[in-house]
C-alpha cells in the first residue's frame, strides 16, 4: 500500500532534505538518493516535482563572497614544499587585458600574450610557443599556435572550445619524458557542430554537438568523433543487428532521456540549438600500467572526454577491438551519469558539472589513476527525486537534477573506483589564524564553472578554482603551499585553467623585435 504525500507534506519533505544538506556525505547531491516510487502516488509525485522545479529555479549556486578579504596576487609561498616553475594562466576577462599570462613563483609577470582567448586554455610547448584559442571576445574561433613573440605559427578548426592536446604528451602538462612536439605532430581539439542530421530520437530541439578532431600538422584530418552518434543501444549494434559487447551507451535512464528531449540549454553563438553535452576536456589516455597489463580499454591513444551538462565522463576507442568487442569511436569506459546506490560509481559520490577528467601521466606520482575536478554547482539530466512520475506513471525529467555547494578534486583508481586522494574545503571558516587575511584552508573551496587540477612531479597538485581566479598548490596531506589570485576583471573575471611548466620551457633569449 502506497503512502500518499500531499502538497503540504511535500513542503515538510523539502525542508527535511534541506536540513540534512550541510551534513550530506561527500560528493552527494542533497536530494540524490533512494527511489521513493513505492511511497508516493503518481499525482503527488508530479506535484512534488513541480514544487521542486520552482524551488531550484530560485537556487543560486554561484561563488558568492568566495574571496572575502579581496586581497589578490601572491598569498602563500613555501619554497621548500613547492614544485618550482612558471605558471601559465588562461585569463577570461576584459578584451583589453592579456589573456595568456606567465608568472613566476613570486607572482611576478614574466610574459603576456593578448590573444582574445575565450573558453579554451593556453598551453605552453617546450620551445616557448603557446597553443591558445584565438577568437573574438565571447565567441569560438581557431586553435592557434603563437611563438614567444606572438607571431602565428599555425592554426586549426572553426569552433574550437575548451580543450586540445599536441602529440607527444597526453594531457597538456609536464610529465617526465613526454614532451609535446613543438612544430610537428598531430593536434587534437574539441569543436562545436550544430547537427543537421535527424536527431528526433534524442531531442525535440536541434542539438549543439561536441566533436573531437585529430589533425596532422598540415591540417588534414586523421580522426573525427560526434557525441550524438553514441546515445543509445542502437549505436552499439553492427549492421547485422548484433550488439558489440564492449560498446557502452551514454547510460541515461528514462527520466534523463525525458529531460534531454524537452529542456533547451543555451550556449553563445548557437541560439537555435541546445547545448546538451557541454564537453570541456579532451586528452589522450597516454602510456599506462592498465594497458601494459592487457586492459585494452586504456589504449594510450584512446581519448578521454567529459561532458559537464551530463555529469558524464568517458573513454573513446581509437581503434577496433581485435575480437570485435568494439569499434573505433565506441565508448569503452564510462563514469556517470548516474551515481545512485545501485551503480558502481556510488563509491565516488555524485560528480557534478565536472572538468579536466584525465589519467595522471606515467612518471608522475599517482600515474594511472584518474584525476578530476568535481565542480559541484548544478548539472545533470534526470529526476529531481528518484522515482517521481507524472499522472500517467511516466518518469519526469529535469535539468539540472543534481546540486552541491562546494567543489572537490578527486583521484581514483579507474578499475576499483576507490578514491585514492581527495581535496575539499566545504565551509568558509574565516580568518582563523588572525593575520588579517582569509587564505589557504581558511576559505571555502568552490567553483561551479571551469577549473582544473594538475599533478606535479613532487606529488603536489596544482588546482585552478576558476570562479575566483584562484590558483593554488596543495600537498598530498592537504596543506596549501602556494596560492595566487589573478587580478583580472571583465565580464567573467576568471582564470579558465592554469598550468605549471618547467623553467627551461621558456626560451633563453626572451627578447622580441
Amino acid at each position: 500500500m502506497k503512502t500518499k504525500i500531499s502538497i503540504g507534506m511535500s513542503v515538510v519533505f523539502l525542508v527535511t532534505i534541506m536540513a540534512v544538506f550541510p551534513s550530506s556525505s561527500p560528493g552527494q547531491a542533497f536530494w540524490y538518493g533512494d527511489d521513493i516510487s513505492e511511497n508516493i502516488s503518481a499525482a503527488d509525485g508530479a506535484a512534488l516535482h513541480d514544487y521542486l522545479v520552482d524551488f531550484v529555479g530560485k537556487l543560486k549556486m554561484m561563488n558568492t563572497n568566495n574571496n572575502p578579504d579581496g586581497i589578490k596576487y601572491l598569498r602563500i609561498y613555501e619554497p621548500k614544499e613547492t614544485w618550482a616553475g612558471y605558471t601559465l594562466l588562461s585569463a577570461i576577462g576584459s578584451p583589453l587585458e592579456p589573456n595568456a599570462v606567465l608568472i613566476d613563483m613570486d607572482g611576478t609577470v614574466v610574459k603576456t600574450w593578448s590573444t582574445a582567448m575565450m573558453g579554451v586554455p593556453s598551453k605552453m610547448l617546450p620551445n616557448g610557443d603557446i597553443l591558445v584559442g584565438k577568437a573574438p571576445p565571447m565567441m569560438e574561433g581557431t586553435l592557434t599556435q603563437l611563438d614567444w613573440c606572438g607571431n602565428v605559427i599555425n592554426s586549426w578548426g572553426d569552433h574550437v572550445h575548451h580543450d586540445f592536446e599536441r602529440e607527444g604528451n597526453p594531457v597538456g602538462y609536464y610529465a617526465p619524458g613526454q614532451k609535446p612536439q613543438t612544430r610537428s605532430g598531430k593536434t587534437m581539439w574539441m569543436d562545436h557542430h550544430q547537427i543537421t542530421e535527424d536527431t528526433s530520437h534524442i531531442s525535440d530541439i536541434p542539438l549543439l554537438d561536441d566533436v573531437i578532431y585529430i589533425a596532422n600538422w598540415d591540417g588534414s584530418l586523421d580522426f573525427e568523433w560526434y557525441a550524438w552518434q553514441h546515445f543509445d543501444e542502437n549505436d552499439c549494434k553492427n549492421e547485422d543487428g548484433q550488439r558489440r559487447p564492449g560498446c557502452l551507451t551514454m547510460g541515461f535512464d528514462a527520466a534523463a532521456k525525458d529531460a534531454i528531449r524537452k529542456v533547451k540549454i543555451p550556449w553563445m553563438g548557437f541560439p537555435n540549438a541546445t547545448d546538451w553535452t557541454h564537453g570541456n576536456q579532451a586528452s589522450w589516455v597516454g602510456p599506462n600500467k592498465w594497458w601494459n597489463n592487457g586492459d585494452l580499454r586504456f589504449h594510450p591513444e584512446n581519448i578521454m572526454v567529459d561532458f559537464r551538462n551530463m555529469n558524464l565522463s568517458v573513454i573513446i576507442a581509437r581503434y577496433d577491438h581485435p575480437k570485435g568487442k568494439w569499434r573505433s569511436g565506441d565508448i569503452v569506459y564510462r563514469i556517470g551519469p548516474d551515481y545512485s546506490a545501485d551503480k558502481p560509481e556510488y563509491s565516488l559520490g555524485a560528480i557534478i558539472g565536472q572538468h579536466h577528467f584525465h589519467m595522471i601521466p606515467q612518471g608522475l606520482p599517482g600515474a594511472g589513476n584518474i584525476l578530476i575536478f568535481d565542480n559541484g554547482g548544478n548539472a545533470g539530466f534526470g529526476s529531481l527525486i528518484r522515482g517521481l512520475t507524472d499522472a500517467d506513471g511516466k518518469p519526469i525529467g529535469h535539468y539540472p537534477n543534481t546540486f552541491r555547494n562546494y567543489s572537490r578534486v578527486i583521484e581514483f583508481n579507474p578499475i576499483t573506483l576507490e578514491i585514492v586522494w581527495e581535496y575539499k574545503d566545504t565551509v568558509a571558516e574565516g580568518d582563523v589564524d588572525g593575520d588579517g587575511e582569509v587564505k589557504g584552508a581558511e576559505r571555502k573551496f568552490f567553483s561551479n564553472l571551469m577549473s582544473s587540477a594538475q599533478r606535479l612531479k613532487n606529488g603536489n597538485t596544482l588546482i585552478t578554482e576558476s570562479g575566483t581566479s584562484r590558483i593554488f598548490e596543495v600537498t598530498s596531506q592537504g596543506k596549501i603551499v602556494w596560492e595566487y589570485i589573478h587580478p583580472g576583471a571583465g565580464f567573467f573575471g576568471g582564470v579558465y585553467r592554469a598550468y605549471r611548466v618547467p623553467y627551461d620551457w621558456a626560451p633563453k633569449d626572451q627578447s622580441c623585435p
